[in-house]
């Protein structure tokens, strides 16, 4: 398992309990986010007006890909063949969203997202055509809609706002947290306190969920069955089935984040205050 760090790649057998085996150095500490491609030999950074592709076999950083603004969250498409980068800006309300080719290193779309101010994740369907983003955003909503969700088609540009309404607790101006079914069929969307659960085909609300005061990253399990969301007040991971409905609870540790699933959707792996942290998803051992 590789883990990003301040200044370095960290190396982790995760087989048993979690044993660093080393560390590879990358010389900057500034990175937003990082993902991987898919099959796990090369390693994405944004945090500049570059993303940087550091190649895991060879250790070493390989191209880099300039960029319209500065890089602050990365999604890379199931066959590794799109990489959409986000980042605030130009100006002072909206983001731009650039289309890159991991094979030529090229930019081949840049789309202009105005409204959302600051992009805090963004979700991509598994055909790689649409990418959903979520942020701070000019428009606050109404009394009974909140921010709403931008998704772009990555084939045409088109943006496309897509209404997400209020349950029944009061919700901030930006939508914070998104996380897509493995079949691309469900959208959850994360407010302060509340989540929503979205049909990506009919923008349609399937359901409201009354999420903890500390609510945080969204991330569903391989098979689909089940939603896992982070509690960064009380540190612990609710688990909800597929349609929003609360099924049980384990402790994760001090302000969890990043959650990331084995392939095998057995080992839950997340990141704590000072701890990485495995857990078994069958009983939250």
């Amino acid at each position: 398992m590789f883990l990003s760090t301040s200044n370095e790649i960290q190396v982790f057998d995760v087989s048993n309990a979690p044993t660093l085996l080393g560390g590879l150095p990358t010389g900057y500490s500034g990175y937003s986010d990082t993902r991987f491609s898919p099959d796990g030999n090369l390693l994405y950074f944004a945090g500049t007006k570059i993303t940087e592709v550091f190649d895991l076999q060879a250790r070493l950083f390989t191209n880099s890909v300039p960029l319209p603004v500065y890089a602050q969250k990365l999604a890379v498409s199931r066959d590794g063949g799109r990489l959409v980068v986000v980042g605030q800006g130009p100006g002072p309300h909206g983001s731009t969203l650039s289309l890159v080719d991991p094979g030529t290193r090229a930019v081949t779309r840049t789309v202009s997202i105005p409204g959302l101010d600051v992009p805090y994740d963004v979700a991509l369907r598994p055909d790689g055509r649409r990418a959903y983003l979520a942020g701070l955003n000019a428009d606050s909503g109404t009394v009974d809609q909140g921010p709403p969700v931008f998704a772009v088609d990555l084939d045409g540009g088109a943006v496309t706002r897509v209404p997400v309404p209020k349950g029944q607790v009061a919700v901030l101006d930006s939508t914070a947290h998104l996380a897509l079914s493995p079949d691309g069929a469900r959208l959850y969307v994360g407010h302060s306190l509340d989540t929503v659960v979205l049909d990506t085909a009919t923008n349609a609300v399937l359901a409201h969920i009354d999420a903890p005061p500390g609510a945080g990253d969204l991330v569903v399990a391989p098979s689909g069955r089940w939603l896992y969301q982070l509690d960064g007040v009380d540190g612990t991971i609710q688990v909800y089935s597929a349609d929003g409905n609360h099924v049980s609870s384990g402790r994760s540790g001090p302000f969890p984040k990043s959650p990331r699933f084995s392939a095998d959707g057995r080992r839950l792996y997340l990141l704590t205050q000072d701890k990485l942290v495995i857990v078994d998803t069958a009983d939250f051992s």
